[in-house]
């Protein structure tokens, strides 16, 4: 029988610290496993939970980079709406706080030897303000590591772990020689031993970041995943984190729901592959960071795709919307979302789509429409598992031509073109389809739609 998460995190925890030659209590054991535990339960959180916790463990040895593991992602500000309840006293001291961010206090960090060293290992100023987007989660998540685990540590294994939680920033670009980031780790990791007098030597240096290279390409393994359903699962579990109104199943907006997707695309349209994955010093192989990276550059390729599809698809369902009276909760327009059982859906929109016909005269990627039609590879708290309408809206119009409705959807969105001028230049077969199948489950809207499908 597998064993409970929070036992799971229990194990890790307790043997890294045997493996440190540290003894910890059980009842002491308990309190910080629990913490972490709630601290991963909190708020709109899908990805960063326990699990995710629990699989980065499972790749790791080194117990320093498991302790790291463990902490990592403990503060997650926008999927939590706040910092975690049990963290506050902890980390609160360290910097004041406002809606643009954190600036960390000089007159208190100053005064506690093992804050400093973070502020060192994370290169902290203490005039510039520090958001969620720039590494904030992060080096708070560091933070409360420090705090938690300082009785049991020495200092340069604290280090490590800063360090190691420190390198799970993801996307960050070569530096101005185009080099790796993390040449820049290892030469401040180097002045920070001569400043703190930590007695490393440049070989154990050089091992502590391709330690850390390895924690980072496995907190984003999933970029590189051989199968796109899944590397899909995990990009729709990251849309209710930072978008909260689609946590709120069945009350959760047309707009909304279409701006979580174009927000999704617009960051995996601009993340490159050499941003995702990392090598240093030959680690990983030349071979191993081929494969994570060309397996990312294809699954962002699909999934961007993939996405692009949806987001025409529901380009069409608000262009209606507000033709029709505004906007309003999805589920009014396309049924509700029946999360256990996944496609059937009473009186749902797809129902009444005419049945698809795949073209022989366009071309499609196969992958695309698979997904499309049978769905990522598990269900979702917010969204059915399958995308009959972009699969409809895809198969009629095939790859080439998603790219120019595309385009014809952001002009509506931005307010170049009005809903009913959108509409007008839609293929008139595919507007007089999702016209007539909207009518048939918006009651409140049926007159309005109707009208519009019969003039067209």
């Amino acid at each position: 029988m597998q064993k409970s998460t929070i036992i799971q995190i229990a194990d890790y925890l307790k043997s890294a610290l045997n493996n440190l030659g540290k003894d910890i209590s059980n009842p002491e054991l308990e309190r910080i496993v629990l913490m972490i535990h709630q601290c991963m339960r909190g708020g709109r959180r899908m990805f960063h939970t326990s699990e995710h916790i629990l699989k980065i463990c499972s790749r790791l040895e080194y117990p320093t980079q498991i302790l790291a593991a463990l902490f990592h992602d403990i503060v997650y500000h926008q999927a939590d709406g706040d910092f975690p309840k049990p963290l506050v006293d902890t980390i609160k001291p360290y910097f004041d706080w406002d809606d643009d961010g954190a600036t960390f206090l000089e007159s208190v960090c100053v005064q506690d030897f093992h804050i400093g060293l973070l502020l060192d290992v994370f290169d902290v100023s203490y005039e510039k303000k520090y958001t969620v987007y720039n590494g904030l989660n992060e080096l708070l998540s560091a933070l409360s590591a420090v705090k938690t685990l300082e009785p049991y540590l020495t200092s340069w294994e604290l280090m490590e772990v800063m360090a190691y939680i420190e390198a799970t920033i993801p996307f960050r670009p070569d530096d101005e020689d185009g080099q790796d980031f993390f040449y820049q780790i290892e030469h401040r990791l180097t002045k920070i031993n001569d400043k703190h007098r930590l007695a490393l030597t440049p070989e154990s240096i050089v091992e502590i970041v391709k330690r850390c290279v390895q924690i980072a390409n496995v907190d984003v393994v999933n970029f590189s995943d051989t199968e796109v359903g899944v590397f899909l699962d995990n990009t729709w579990k990251l849309l209710p984190e930072t978008n909260q109104e689609l946590f709120s199943v069945r009350h959760y907006s047309v707009k909304s729901y279409r701006k979580a997707l174009v927000k999704m695309e617009k960051f995996l349209a601009q993340l490159k592959a050499e941003q995702i994955f990392h090598q240093y010093r030959g680690y990983p192989s030349e071979q191993e960071y081929l494969e994570f990276k060309n397996r990312a550059v294809y699954n962002l390729k699909v999934a961007l795709e993939y996405i692009q599809a949806k987001i025409v698809a529901i380009a069409m369902i608000e262009a209606f919307a507000m033709c029709s009276g505004g906007d309003a909760p999805i589920s009014m327009f396309l049924g509700d979302i029946k999360r256990q059982e996944g496609f059937a859906r009473d009186n749902s929109f797809e129902e009444h789509l005419p049945f698809v016909t795949i073209s022989e005269d366009l071309n499609y990627v196969p992958e695309v429409l698979y997904l499309l039609k049978h769905g990522r590879n598990s269900y979702s708290e917010f969204d059915i598992r399958n995308a009959p309408i972009s699969y409809f809206i895809y198969a009629n119009l095939g790859q080439e031509q998603i790219p120019d409705n595309l385009n014809l959807a952001n002009a509506m969105f931005e307010g170049e073109l009005t809903c009913e001028e959108y509409l007008n230049q839609i293929q008139p077969s595919i507007r007089s389809a999702i016209a007539r199948s909207l009518a048939l489950v918006a009651m409140t809207r049926r007159n309005a739609l109707m009208g519009y499908f019969e003039e067209i």
